[in-house]
């Protein structure tokens, strides 16, 4: 299996395998999944969903484990079988509008907690 990682981290088919961190930053993403930071992740190709390589090889285990005939699920959105693509780190553009994106979520969260007080 180790090898077969390497292979895909080489090939950029998949985001090198490091180890996450606690602490995040501007140039972290967070990992859905495990929410540990990495400087970059990969993309379920189904969904575009994020997710760490160390979470990316667990799933495939577990599905390999349950003899699944029809291989590894997307824990997103349910697609089957799950793909995904490496496409780098996040560029400013794509950080600026997840951050656009999460500050109108946040927004719409309190909107709605004040309208139940």
């Amino acid at each position: 299996m180790k090898k077969k990682i390497q292979e895909l981290v080489k090939k950029k088919r998949i985001a090198p395998l490091v180890l996450g961190k606690d602490e995040s930053n501007d140039k972290l993403e967070e990992c859905p999944i495990c929410f540990m930071n990495y400087p970059s992740l990969n993309r379920a190709e189904c969904c575009r969903k994020r997710l760490c390589t160390e979470c990316l090889i667990q799933l495939h285990k577990s599905a390999s484990a349950s003899a699944s005939a029809s291989g590894c699920v997307c824990p997103f959105c349910k697609a089957c079988p799950l793909t995904t693509i490496f496409t780098g780190p996040l560029t400013e553009q794509e950080r600026n509008l997840e951050k656009s994106e999460q500050q109108k979520v946040s927004l719409i969260q309190d909107k709605i907690k004040h309208e139940h007080d």
